[in-house]
């Protein structure tokens, strides 16, 4: 940048003497010729340099993965990504189902890795692991990559294949298959949040400050835009013990009023697990605008074992956006 602009009154002098020096129309044909040359070296070095890497931030937390036009759980595919703050690293998150042959409810594949992120706003990843659950044990490698396409999306693939341990003796072979995700920050650098039929924004719950590590958040809006057909998200809950955990709503059939683009409601669902129940309430509140689709949720467990609850925990109330992923 120095040399140019050192540059630049040199050149100004020149010009500036040329238009004194110059007349008739010999001297006009010959400042032609000189601006034409000058135009030329000007663009010379522009042209050799390589082209600008995405102007996202670092620090940014983005949010998103696939989400079908049809409610259904398998087609809910969650990914996260977190920019280290200089913008040379990046963390990956996926979470979301695989099907499995003999096992009809599929398994939950869930990873997240570290990876460089390269000039041009590219990153790959490819790891094999070992994930010891409660009931289950999952052996396999999962793949992805993706790039940066503007400041506030970012586009890729990944895929899981593994083998299932259960406890019990059995084994399963599993495969998510090559899943096209997307994934948009909402909060600082928004794009678009026009009620679109059938549209899909992607995006992410956040307290103001700070961002949470991950938190994904999925929505899909019904063909005639009259309610909010799907959402979900993964949140973190905080329990009496100050113990955290994740769970993953997925709602629907949220009425979209048709002079503020408002929708809202709150539902609540149950899960089962190492012979306890989770009863979970979701509150949620939204509104879809030009610039993004923005509200507040909360999430609410009651931890019950033999009738009696033993645990509860909250998400406090959190501020969520996302915007339309240009693409369904």
């Amino acid at each position: 940048m120095a040399a140019v602009s050192s540059e630049r009154p040199s050149h100004s002098r020149a010009m500036l003497g040329c238009l004194t020096a110059t007349r008739g129309p010999a001297g006009w044909l010959s400042l032609l010729a000189l601006l034409s040359l000058l135009a030329l070296a000007a663009s010379a070095p522009a042209l050799a340099q390589a082209p600008a890497p995405p102007s996202f931030q670092g620090g940014t937390v983005y949010g998103g993965g696939q989400i079908g036009k049809r409610f259904a759980s398998h087609k809910i595919r969650f990914v996260s990504i977190r920019v280290s703050p200089e913008r040379s690293l990046l963390r990956f998150y996926a979470r979301f189902d695989a099907a499995c042959a003999g096992l009809p409810q599929g398994a939950l594949a869930s990873r997240i890795k570290e990876v460089p992120l390269t000039s041009d706003g590219s990153f790959a990843g490819d790891e094999e692991y070992v994930d010891a659950g409660d009931v289950a044990t999952q052996q396999g490698s999962w793949q992805f990559r993706g790039r940066f396409r503007e400041p506030d999306v970012a586009r890729g693939t990944v895929r899981f294949r593994f083998t299932l341990h259960l406890n019990d003796g059995r084994s399963f072979q599993c495969d998510s298959g090559v899943v096209r995700w997307t994934v948009r920050d909402p909060l600082r650098a928004p794009g678009s949040g026009v009620l679109r039929r059938a549209g899909a924004y992607f995006g992410h719950s956040a307290k103001p400050i700070p961002l949470p590590k991950f938190a994904p958040l999925l929505l899909r809006v019904s063909r005639d835009r009259e309610r909010v057909a799907v959402m979900a998200f993964i949140q973190e809950v905080r329990c009496r013990d100050n113990r955290e955990h994740s769970v993953g709503p997925a709602l629907g059939n949220f009425p979209i009023s048709r002079r503020r683009h408002s929708f809202g409601g709150t539902a609540s669902y149950s899960n089962r697990f190492g012979g306890q129940t989770e009863r979970i309430t979701v509150t949620i509140r939204g509104r879809f605008t030009r610039r993004r689709a923005s509200g507040h949720l909360r999430v609410k467990t009651r931890i019950v074992r033999d009738g009696r609850q033993i645990d509860e925990c909250d998400s406090g109330r959190l501020r969520w956006a996302a915007e339309s992923a240009g693409r369904g």
